[in-house]
């Protein structure tokens, strides 16, 4: 990963802050997807999502479906595919530390280093998807992908 995880927890959290879907929800509850690739960092992304102040979970990826009930945020950890759908019918935000899965419309948003600083990377059309709504203030620091 680009980033370290607990940068990307930081970011991440400012990043909830622009998404006027969550507004008026008390407290966000993220789930951190796995597969047998990324099991070794899950617990250091589980955590520092904690440190962050988000109740945070891990969650296989063979059992995301079953597992999403309350959950506003899925990220999706290294090796894990397929799941951009799973969170559009539950509308589901998808985050991720890798930058090509939200190039490739895999994730809505991803954080990336572009000139030695942290870059966010918005897929536009895996966020309608997914029923979020940005703001333009978060639309204009990130890279948007149509």
């Amino acid at each position: 990963m680009p980033l370290r995880i607990e940068t990307q927890a930081e970011i991440f959290r400012r990043v909830f802050l622009f998404n006027k879907s969550f507004e008026g929800k008390k407290k966000l509850k993220l789930a951190v997807v796995y597969s047998s690739i990324s099991s070794d960092i899950k617990d250091s992304l589980v955590a520092a999502f904690e440190a962050q102040g988000i109740a945070t979970t891990a969650v296989l990826e063979s059992a995301l479906e079953k597992s999403i009930a309350d959950v506003q945020v899925v990220y999706i950890s290294p090796g894990v595919l397929n799941v951009e759908k799973i969170c559009a019918q539950h509308r589901i935000l998808s985050i991720t530390g890798i930058p090509m899965l939200a190039r490739t419309g895999k994730a809505s948003i991803a954080l990336g280093i572009r000139n030695g600083k942290a870059n966010i990377i918005v897929h536009r059309q895996q966020l309608k998807n997914e029923a979020q709504e940005i703001s333009a203030e978060l639309l204009q620091i990130a890279q948007v992908i149509q």
